[in-house]
């Protein structure tokens, strides 16, 4: 058993992406909740010059990292070189669901159900690809980054000029993009926490946009949104919605917790992505989701602290 309190415990936060803040919100969060718990806590950003030696140091790290680089595999492929326990997905599970178009193909495979989408990448032939949506798919569509998160650089097109325009506005510069159909501004998502009798699935949350579109810029200002949790959904549509999530949480071989997110069609319920490290500021879904089940804000950090020990540990590392 591992003495928690004894050890010195890095929270690393930043990052290189544009969710920086975000995860420096979250780390500094989870920090204050440690450190109000009396626990060794020291707030490491990945941007320090001294962060490797500072990590280093440390018996093991809870990430609050966020997009590329954080959430992607990086990091956790660093931190298993210097045999460091860590929270979170490891490095398989973490870059697979950093890229939305393969982890679709892995729910699919699975029997899960994704929305249908093209990718836009370099080369691209803009108009035949604007005439294949509009006849697959039909419109609006939403165009997403194919390895982003935080709902940056989504665009709404409403007819095929919109499309092709938004297409040229992307270019080969800014990395691959999914167009997939735009289901309505009705998006559920429900968490998943490793706990001592497994996997617990929490109550589904869903996000209620006061605008046409829950983008990057609303999910940042409170006034723009919000969260009904539980979901205002019946039961049957709630324990399909937290089945799918435990099933994607154990088919993309996620670890310790887990956000996945929903959209609600006339087909019923279909997968958007697996965040592996979720948000933790105070008022975001997790800590909403928990608090709903019964789960208070410092428990929950607790039990995400834990699940670092709950994976198989290198030889350098299973006596810490």
């Amino acid at each position: 058993m591992i003495e928690l309190s004894r050890l010195a415990i890095a929270i690393v936060a930043g990052g290189r992406s544009r969710e920086r803040p975000r995860s420096l919100l979250s780390g500094r969060t989870v920090t204050a909740s440690l450190v109000k718990q009396g626990f060794d806590v020291q707030l490491v950003d990945t941007e320090q010059s001294d962060f490797p030696a500072t990590v280093a140091r440390k018996d093991v790290a809870f990430l609050t990292l966020a997009g590329k680089w954080g959430e992607d595999g990086h990091c956790q492929g660093y931190l298993e070189t210097l045999g460091i326990p860590y929270t979170g997905s490891g490095v398989l599970a973490s870059a697979l669901c950093m890229d939305k178009k393969l982890a679709k193909i892995v729910l699919s495979a699975a029997g899960l159900k994704v929305l249908p989408d093209r990718v836009i990448g370099g080369g691209v032939d803009i108009g035949q690809l604007a005439e294949e949506v509009r006849t697959e798919f039909g419109f609006p569509v939403i165009l997403k980054p194919l390895a982003e998160g935080g709902s940056i650089d989504i665009m709404v097109a409403t007819r095929e000029a919109e499309l092709r325009d938004a297409m040229v506005a992307v270019g080969a510069d800014r990395g691959e993009f999914l167009v997939e159909p735009f289901m309505g501004s009705r998006s559920f998502t429900v968490g998943n926490i490793a706990c001592e009798d497994g996997v617990l699935t929490l109550p589904p949350l869903e996000i209620e946009p006061k605008v046409q579109f829950y983008d990057y810029s609303a999910k940042r200002n409170e006034d723009l949104y919000t969260y009904h949790c539980p979901a205002r959904l019946d039961e049957e549509l709630t324990a399909q919605l937290r089945n799918m999530a435990r099933a994607a949480h154990e088919t993309a071989g996620c670890h310790g917790l887990s956000r996945v997110d929903f959209v609600l069609g006339p087909a019923g319920p279909a997968i958007l992505e697996i965040n592996t490290l979720p948000g933790l500021s105070a008022g975001g879904n997790m800590a909403t989701m928990a608090s709903v089940a019964g789960i208070g804000y410092d428990e929950l950090v607790r039990l995400i602290l834990n699940t670092a020990f709950t994976r198989e540990l290198s030889p350098s590392t299973a006596s810490v």
